[in-house]
Formats: structure tokens, C-alpha cells, sequence
């Protein structure tokens, strides 16, 4: 007999089961925006006068921009009218740069610090813009605010050669070699500016020229030349080349010495110019010829 066996084994099959969880994170970040609304209707009004008449500069293109910490934050153009003025809406307070643009004229530029507590603020700026002038020829232009009525300009031209003196003024407009005096002004400093014309730059380079001004009327003023130190008056020499400026600066004056100083123009045998400024505060006699000297061996 046959015996089999007969084994059975049996397979149990284990399934795990792993369960990832994921969890996700969502972060919601809040940005709040404080909107800080100027005033209404916050203008500048620009003003753009030829340096030669005082005639309207018309169809300039200004570029106002706000300065802050030297650096322009906010910019925008606008054109101005045959009338040479313009409208401009600006957005905050501060300090404002504007430049001028307009063919046939040298560029212009100016600042005014606009300081509204309320809508409705006006801000005026007026900015003088020259000719183009010929090659080798140089201008000098003087303005001022409103008051005093007469600041009158004075060009000493000295000799380098031999010190001799000859002095350009409205009372003497074009008698000195190569320089004349192109338009005088006793209205006011919103009637335009001073000015004058520094001809030929092979005749002027032998010359230094010390410009200087003063109030007409000082003698008779009874503020004591308040007007005249708070009068802005400021200097600007252009030429195809290059522009600089000089501004008035003190805080007395004299009645004998009512003359003050802007500094030195020193004409370049290429046709560039050195304005030299003189110290802040410095009059003078000008009606004392030795004076004009001392002061080029003081401050030129």
C-alpha cells in the first residue's frame, strides 16, 4: 500500500499601510497704505523774461521737479504760454528746481521753496534767460526782487597790464574797450534784470572785471538798507560755455561804503571765464577809484 502525505502550507500576505500627512502652511501678509492728501490747488507760476528787454520768453519748456536730500523725488513739464508763463500743480511742500528750455536761448534754471498751509497757494518764481550770444562773447546779468526800486550794476574793468581803470554803468553804458552795458532798470526788480555784454574774448582776457551794485536811493532810505539786503540780488555770467552765479549775501551796510561786492570775472583766452565770489558781507566805496583796486588785490 501506498501512503502519501499530503503537507499544506499556508501564506499569510501582511499589507502596511503608511499614511503621509502634509500639512501646509499659508501665510497672509497685510500691507497697509497711509495716504497722505496736499492741499487743493497747490500752484507754481512761472515766469520766463529775456534778459536783453524783459520781453515775455514764450513756448519754454519748464521741468519742475522736487528736490529732497538733493535728489529729484517727483518731476513733471509743462509749456508756457506766449505770455511766458505757466500754471503748475504741485504735490507737496519743499524745495523746487526749475529748468528752462527754449531754442535760441541759453538755458535757464531757478528754485523756490513752496511753504502752503492751505488750498488755493500760490508760489511765484520769475527766471531771466539770456541770447545766445556770439562766440567769444560773455554776458552779466543782475536781478532782484521787488524792492528796492534801483539796484544799479558797476563793472570796474582793471587792466591787467597796468592797473588802469575803466568803469561801465548806466551812466557810462559802452566807453570801455570791448564791453557795454545792454539795458538798465529803476522799477523794480519785477521791471527785469541789469545787464551787460563782455564783447570780444581776445580784448576781455586782458581785463579783470569786478562787478559790484548798489542802491540808488540808499541815502534816502529809512530802513537802514533793509530792502536792499533782502533784495536777492543775484549775479549770473553765461556764455556759450558755461554759467555761474553769485548771490547777495549780508546782514549790514554802510552809508560810506554802500557799494557791495559780487567778486571777479576773469575772461579766458579760450572764452571760458573764472568767476571768482567774493566773501560774504564785503561793500565798499565805490566812488573811490583806489578802492576798486583794493579790492582786486583782496578778493581776485
Amino acid at each position: 500500500a501506498t501512503t502519501t502525505t499530503t503537507t499544506t502550507t499556508t501564506t499569510t500576505a501582511s499589507t502596511t499601510t503608511t499614511t503621509t500627512t502634509t500639512t501646509t502652511t499659508t501665510t497672509t501678509i497685510t500691507t497697509t497704505t497711509t495716504t497722505t492728501t496736499f492741499f487743493e490747488n497747490v500752484r507754481i507760476k512761472i515766469t520766463a523774461r529775456n534778459s536783453k528787454n524783459n520781453d515775455p520768453v514764450k513756448d519754454v519748456l519748464a521741468t519742475v521737479s522736487l528736490i529732497l536730500d538733493g535728489q529729484p523725488v517727483w518731476s513733471e513739464q509743462v509749456g508756457l504760454s506766449s505770455k511766458g508763463t505757466a500754471f503748475i500743480t504741485v504735490p507737496a511742500n519743499g524745495l523746487y528746481l526749475i529748468e528752462l528750455q527754449e531754442p535760441g536761448f541759453f538755458n535757464a534754471s531757478g528754485t523756490v521753496v513752496v511753504s502752503c498751509t492751505s488750498s488755493n497757494c500760490p508760489t511765484e518764481i520769475r527766471i531771466i534767460m539770456s541770447p545766445i550770444l556770439s562766440p567769444g562773447q560773455t554776458g552779466i546779468i543782475m536781478t532782484w526782487n521787488a524792492q528796492p526800486q534801483d539796484i544799479d550794476i558797476y563793472v570796474m574793468a582793471i587792466k591787467k597790464s597796468d592797473n588802469s581803470l575803466c568803469l561801465t554803468s548806466y551812466e557810462n553804458t559802452n566807453s570801455c574797450p570791448a564791453i557795454t552795458q545792454d539795458r538798465d532798470n529803476a522799477k523794480g526788480g519785477n521791471n527785469g534784470p541789469e545787464t551787460l555784454t563782455l564783447l570780444d574774448k581776445a580784448v576781455n582776457s586782458q581785463y579783470t572785471y569786478l562787478v559790484a551794485i548798489v542802491d540808488f536811493d540808499f541815502e534816502d532810505d529809512t530802513n537802514n538798507g533793509v530792502d536792499f539786503i533782502n533784495s536777492g540780488a543775484t549775479l549770473t555770467v553765461t556764455n556759450e560755455l558755461q554759467t555761474a552765479t553769485a548771490e547777495m549775501e549780508a546782514t549790514s551796510i554802510d552809508v560810506a561804503s554802500a557799494y557791495y561786492l559780487f567778486g571777479c570775472v576773469d575772461v579766458q583766452t579760450d572764452g571760458s571765464f573764472i568767476l571768482t565770489a567774493a566773501p560774504t558781507g564785503v561793500f565798499f566805496n565805490g566812488n573811490v577809484n583806489s578802492e576798486w583796486l583794493a579790492m582786486k588785490t583782496a578778493y581776485c
